[in-house]
């Protein structure tokens, strides 16, 4: 313990006794260090201040005893050793400050000085061992804790693969149920209508029509099954251009009409033409509604009702499908999107399905770049399904068509128009992406002039004047969310109004929100296509041009 610094904290009003523990204890511990006690004020401050680590006090003070020492030590820091050292004392005062912590009882007479030193060593080696052994003690804590939740995910892993299994064998199990049951219906009317049997043309019309709607059926379940493949494997393709979203959700609410009015369904709509606009792959987003009324009908009894909405909501466009179905229970929430699943997961399920329609809806509408959700009070509640898609905040309407009917080329002539004689400055830390957005611009007739930080970026908008600011979002030491956050807090002599765009790899819907609340006016997800990034710098110079001023 030698090594050990010691500061004893030496309480007693009695000077020469005080003088005499001294000198006992630099007899065995010369490097000792004191802090004399002697009146109430010095205690207090000593405590507010602790730079002791064993305390020795007498029992009869002045102004208090040994006991309520011992309590104010053991207040402030019960690890720190207190010995007794006095002549006053009984044994019933050693077993109450024993009882309290007190670590040693030393009667003040000349031959038991020499005890002093010996103590305080123990005190600190014990103190020592003390919290080696709570240190090890929380290190096996530690140590048991990792043990316990690696056995527990190693426990949830192995549930997981055993539920994974069990969809699996009741998909497949499935699958051949859903298939085989349409198949049954074409064989069997297939076979009767071969057959040499004279049949009257009504029965026969009705044979074509079971045979044409379980074909159908089979199509979609081959369909499905092949949009997921897809999805799931990554190579799924979206044709993206802008919507015309209440055509799309029309053309879904016919191809149900019938099922619907076989079960006496009601469906009504309300929908937003001004409600965009929104960019996406239109038979796609049709396909998603046709997922959501398709459910809609097949959950929802006979004489019910089925309301589809679309309208704007802030910076989305959202497009909502309610029924007054069967509902959904709570506690079915978290999976009512994974592949494979209905409230009813067994064979014996009611509405029959692969359980795949709303997994490829909840995909599809995240490849948009959106998300979806699901409401409802529960069983016999109906329910609601909402898509919400982002605005595509700067696609100004440009000419569908030209005078002479045909299509609008991929970039129309006041486009390119509004690109000559640009100023757009890149921040990109990757040559080849800056270079190649550099040569795309340029064929336009673009000023383009490159930088790989945020602080050089901030340097030349100091200095310059560009009409034009895009930037890659992820780049070392500051990123471009703490860029934009920069150049918006400059004066608009400075280009703090500069309409700005994020080019970057960050493609989710989250990523797209963030990048409009830090302070861009738009967001364009890598990899790049050249059309995209002179359409989207068209419409920024439109705005910039026109005095654009940014709104806070």
């Amino acid at each position: 313990m030698d090594s050990a610094p010691v500061s004893v904290l030496l309480v007693d009003d009695n000077s020469a006794d005080r003088e005499l523990a001294k000198r006992a204890i630099r007899k065995e511990i010369a490097e000792a260090k004191f802090i004399d006690i002697e009146a109430e004020e010095d205690f207090s401050k000593a405590l507010t201040e602790p730079a002791f680590n064993v305390v020795i006090t007498d029992f009869r003070l002045g102004w208090t005893d040994g006991l309520q020492v011992l309590d104010y030590v053991k207040k402030q820091n019960v690890a720190i050793p207190v010995i007794m050292f006095t002549n006053s004392g009984a044994e019933d005062v050693c077993a109450q400050g024993m009882k309290a912590g007190l670590f040693d009882y030393i009667i003040k007479r000349r031959e038991q000085f020499p005890k002093l030193p010996v103590s305080i060593r123990a005190a600190l080696e014990f103190r020592r061992t003390r919290e080696e052994l709570q240190w090890q003690a929380a290190r096996l804590s530690d140590l048991l804790e990792r043990e316990r939740k690696a056995r527990a995910e190693a426990e949830f892993a192995r549930t997981e693969a055993d539920r994974a299994n069990r969809l699996k064998d009741e998909f497949l199990a499935t699958v051949s149920h859903e298939l085989r049951t349409p198949l049954n219906a074409v064989l069997g009317w297939a076979a009767l209508l071969a057959n040499d049997k004279i049949m009257e043309m009504q029965e026969i019309r009705r044979g074509l029509k079971v045979i044409e709607k379980n074909a159908r059926i089979q199509a979609q379940l081959i369909d499905d099954l092949l949009d997921l493949s897809l999805i799931v494997s990554g190579r799924l393709r979206l044709e993206l251009e802008r919507l015309d979203l209440v055509s799309a959700i029309q053309s879904a609410i016919e191809a149900v009409r019938v099922s619907a009015e076989q079960k006496r369904l009601e469906i009504t709509e309300l929908l937003d033409p001004k409600a965009g606009p929104v960019r996406g792959d239109a038979s796609r987003i049709q396909q998603v509604v046709w997922n959501l009324l398709t459910n809609a009908v097949k959950f929802t009894p006979e004489g019910g009702k089925i309301h589809v909405v679309l309208q704007r909501v802030k910076s989305r466009v959202t497009i909502s499908v309610t029924d007054t179905g069967i509902g959904i229970r709570r506690e079915l929430f978290p999976s009512i999107f994974e592949q494979f699943r209905q409230g009813d997961n067994s064979l014996s399920r009611k509405y029959g399905g692969l359980g795949i329609g709303l997994a490829v809806v909840k995909n599809l509408v995240d490849l948009h770049g959106g998300h979806v959700e699901v409401r409802s009070a529960g069983e016999g509640q109906g329910t609601t399904f909402t898509i919400f898609l982002p605005i595509c905040l700067l696609r100004e309407p440009l000419e569908q068509e030209d005078r002479d009917g045909q299509p609008a080329p991929a970039i129309p002539d006041e486009a390119a128009a509004a690109l000559a004689g640009l100023r757009t400055l890149v921040v990109e830390d990757d040559l080849d992406t800056a270079d190649l957005a550099a040569r795309v611009l340029r064929d336009y007739g673009v000023g383009v002039e490159f930088v790989l930080s945020p602080e050089q970026a901030l340097r030349r908008l100091k200095t310059g004047q560009f009409d034009v600011l895009l930037s890659d979002i992820g780049m070392p030491g500051q990123s471009g969310y703490a860029l934009i956050a920069a150049v918006r807090a400059l004066p608009p002599n400075q280009n703090g109004n500069i309409p700005a765009a994020a080019l970057t790899a960050l493609a989710r819907s989250e990523d797209r929100q963030r990048a409009l609340l830090a302070g861009f006016d738009a967001h364009l997800a890598k990899p790049v296509d050249p059309d995209e990034l002179v359409t989207l710098v068209a419409s920024l110079a439109r705005r910039s041009r026109r005095g654009y001023q940014r709104e806070r």
